[in-house]
C-alpha cells in the first residue's frame, strides 16, 4: 500500500517558539510605544520583518488569552504578514510550593486552538485560589475581586486590581492536578510546560532543606518527581555570550 511521504528527505527541524509575550501583557509590558495601539503597531512592524522562518508560535500570558486572540485577528486581517503554521494560547501561571529562592513554581499551559473558546469554563473558572476565607477563580472578574480584597485601601481602579489579583494567585499544584485530572478532554489538548531551572524551576526545589547525616533525599524529592510525571516539556533559559 502505497503512502504519502511528506518529508522525503528524512527528519526536519522546524522552529517553534513557545514562549512569546505581545504589548498589553499583564506582567512587564516593556514594549516600544506610548499608547497600547502605538506598542501593537511596533510590535506588528517587528514580526513582520523578522526574517527567520518560525512554524508555530504560542502567544503567552500571565493567567488571560485575550492577547493570543488579539494577535490572531491582526493575523487574519492580514495586518501580520509572517506566516505561521500553527499558534497557540499559552497561559503562564505561578504554583506552589515554592522554590529554594522563595520563588513560586513557573508553569505554563498550552493550549489546542480549537477548545480556546471554551477555556473560560473549562480552565479559567475551575482554579481556586483561597485568601482570607473566599475561593477565588481565574475568570477575570474573579480576579479584579481578588485584587481589590488584597489592594484593600490602596485600591484605584479594576485594572489595576486585576494585575494585583494575577501577581497573588498562587494556587497549589494539587489544585492545577485536580483541574486536569477530572476534565480529560482538558488534559488531552493542552501540553504542560515547567521551568527547569533553580530560581523559578523544579530545579529549585532540591535545595529546600540540607540533608541530615545519613539521608539520601531532601524532603521535597516526592514532590519534585510528582512534578516529573505531570508536565510534558521543561523551559530552560540558553545564555549566549
Amino acid at each position: 500500500m502505497s503512502q504519502k511521504n511528506n518529508y522525503p528527505r528524512g527528519s526536519e527541524w522546524n522552529r517553534w517558539e513557545l514562549h512569546i509575550h505581545t504589548p498589553e501583557t499583564k506582567k512587564q509590558d516593556h514594549f516600544i510605544g506610548s499608547t497600547p495601539d502605538e506598542k501593537w503597531t511596533n510590535y506588528i512592524q517587528s514580526i513582520n520583518s523578522y526574517s527567520s522562518e518560525i512554524k508555530t508560535i504560542a502567544i503567552t500570558d500571565y493567567l488571560c488569552i485575550d492577547n493570543y486572540f488579539k494577535f490572531k485577528k491582526y493575523f487574519n486581517n492580514k495586518s501580520i504578514t509572517k506566516t505561521f503554521d500553527l499558534i497557540l494560547p499559552n497561559v503562564e501561571l505561578r504554583i506552589s510550593p515554592v522554590t529554594h529562592k522563595n520563588n513560586p513554581i513557573n508553569i505554563h499551559c498550552i493550549f489546542n486552538p480549537k477548545i480556546d473558546s471554551r477555556l473560560n469554563d473549562k480552565f479559567f473558572a475551575k482554579l481556586k485560589f483561597d485568601y482570607q476565607d473566599v475561593g477565588y477563580s481565574a475568570t477575570k472578574q474573579s480576579l479584579i475581586d481578588f485584587g481589590k480584597k488584597h489592594l484593600g485601601s490602596f485600591y484605584k481602579d479594576d485594572n489595576q486590581a486585576l494585575i494585583r489579583g494575577i501577581e497573588q494567585y498562587v494556587i497549589p499544584f494539587e489544585n492545577l492536578k485536580k483541574v486536569f485530572n477530572e476534565d480529560k478532554e482538558l488534559r488531552e489538548n493542552t501540553i504542560i510546560v515547567v521551568a527547569g531551572g533553580s530560581t523559578d524551576g523544579v530545579s529549585g526545589l532540591n535545595g529546600h532543606f540540607e540533608l541530615l547525616e545519613g539521608e539520601k533525599f531532601n524532603q521535597l524529592d516526592a514532590t519534585k518527581q510528582i512534578f516529573i510525571s505531570f508536565v510534558m516539556l521543561y523551559f530552560h533559559q540558553i545564555l549566549v555570550m
